[in-house]
């Protein structure tokens, strides 16, 4: 069962406080620490009901479940966090940005870039991802990206 310990609350505030002050928008999501075999668990529950096929699920415990360190849960609301490994700004900034994100689909690279931006850690972000959106950045703006994440249509879109 996933836990929140309460030395954890500091950070949560921290990234909190960071969304909020950037897009004006307060996260109200609940956030857990969890083992890897809970987190792998939750997010194959997850995949139950949905149009995956068996080939689409299979690439997802080949590929996704053995680099997940974090997941925001829409279908719940709630956060979960790898103990020892997603228990960190960066992460908890990341899976926060996905709780407020409305565009949809390819919605990771966007939330990767803006984490960048407000973290500062390139550690969790393709250089390849980090290009293309300074690119998209240059086009278009920050702002434009940062409005783009919390309004529907293609996340990739501008």
């Amino acid at each position: 069962m996933p836990w929140l310990p309460d030395d954890f609350h500091a950070t949560i505030v921290s990234a909190e406080r960071i969304i909020e002050k950037e897009f004006g928008i307060s996260p109200t999501v609940p956030v857990y620490l969890c083992s890897l075999d809970e987190l792998k668990d939750a997010v194959l529950g997850e995949l139950e009901g949905t149009n995956f096929n068996a080939a689409q699920i299979e690439s997802v415990k080949k590929y996704y479940l053995n680099r997940i360190i974090g997941k925001f849960f829409r279908e719940t609301k709630e956060i979960w966090l790898l103990e020892g490994k997603g228990d960190n700004l960066g992460t908890l900034v990341h899976e926060l940005l996905h709780s407020i994100q409305k565009c949809a689909p390819n919605i990771e690279n966007i939330v990767d870039y803006l984490t960048y931006k407000l973290t500062g850690s390139s550690s969790a972000i393709l250089q390849e991802v980090l290009s293309d959106w300074s690119e998209i950045e240059r086009l278009h703006s920050y702002g434009r990206i940062k409005r783009r994440l919390i309004t529907e249509g293609d996340c990739e879109e501008f």
